[in-house]
């Protein structure tokens, strides 16, 4: 009786090894990691009112990009925060 205590004592405690953990850190959802699109350039030889208009172009396309950045930086900002607070 004793020899099979010690042997289930034994196995219980080989057994019980522990297998580590590694943490990874969230993937960015996909809107805020494409690439920005590129800005228009003005032809040779462009009007005035052509220049202005992809001049407003550029200036909306900015516009979004910065704003898409400025989402992503408070994305990863609070989710290192939450990462962090897990440890």
């Amino acid at each position: 009786m004793k020899s099979l205590f010690f042997i289930f004592c034994t196995v219980s405690l080989i057994g019980c090894t522990t297998v580590p953990v590694v943490q990874q850190f969230p993937a960015a959802p996909p809107t805020l990691t494409t690439p920005a699109p590129l800005l228009k350039e003005t032809p040779a030889g462009s009007s005035a009112s052509q220049i202005f208009d992809i001049v407003i172009d550029n200036y909306g396309t900015y516009n979004e990009v910065a704003a898409r950045l400025t989402g992503w930086q408070k994305w990863y900002e609070e989710q290192k925060k939450i990462f962090n607070g897990i440890k």
